[in-house]
């Protein structure tokens, strides 16, 4: 009976190892998360000028960003989202892309836009043989630009696009597709206005992308 209280000992004793352990080891685990994926709210971010991430926009150091993530040197793609009043805009670069790979991804993400617009059957069995798509103004509208291209298109609540239903969008957006072939890079511009506003501006906006190589 005498070695139950030592094997009750060893047994707290051990416990309480575990306690501190984890107490050292948690905060390192929390810091090596936030390291690796550098994700930084406006608050904790340098005021890092987006011509320093290779491209410029019209008026885009209006924007104030909101979270950043991808900024590591092993790295090849990069994520910022910004806001401006408003005005959402999100970016996505890719780094060390060929001229045939833009295209492949480019293909790839415009087919992936367009074909959630594409003509289908509705979901009842009573009107299986009849089909539905959008209305014209809410099909994505192709644009050309120098560097690449762009979509004109309506989008939801969450930036989601597909949206046939005009009381579901909230937002007029561009998403384009850009390549600056000085530095390998693919720059994937997504921005979102108020659905007042005219496809004119956010034309503009688009149509006003230039490559910027950092020093």
């Amino acid at each position: 009976m005498a070695s139950k209280p030592r094997i009750l000992t060893g047994m707290k004793r051990i416990a309480i190892r575990l306690v501190m352990l984890t107490l050292v080891a948690l905060p390192i685990l929390v810091a090596a998360f936030f390291l690796r994926n550098d994700i930084r709210p406006l608050g904790n971010a340098p005021a890092t000028p987006f011509t320093e991430w290779g491209f410029s926009m019209s008026g885009i150091d209006q924007f104030s960003v909101r979270e950043r993530y991808g900024f590591y040197a092993d790295e090849r793609e990069e994520n910022v989202s910004a806001s401006r009043g408003k005005d959402a805009l999100r970016v996505k670069i890719l780094s060390g892309v060929s001229r045939e790979d833009m295209d492949t991804y480019a293909d790839g993400q415009f087919l992936l836009i367009d074909s959630q617009y594409d003509t289908k059957l509705p979901p009842y069995p009573e009107f299986l043989t009849n089909k539905t798509g959008c209305a014209l103004d809410l099909v994505p509208r192709t644009e050309a630009h120098p560097l690449g291209e762009y979509r004109l298109i309506p989008a939801g609540q969450r930036f989601n696009y597909g949206l046939c239903t005009p009381d579901l969008i909230r937002y007029r957006a561009g998403f384009g597709i850009f390549y600056c072939s000085d530095q390998k890079k693919v720059f994937q511009v997504e921005y979102f206005t108020d659905p007042t506003r005219p496809w004119s501006d956010v034309k503009v906006f688009m149509n006003s992308f230039e490559c910027n190589v950092r020093t």
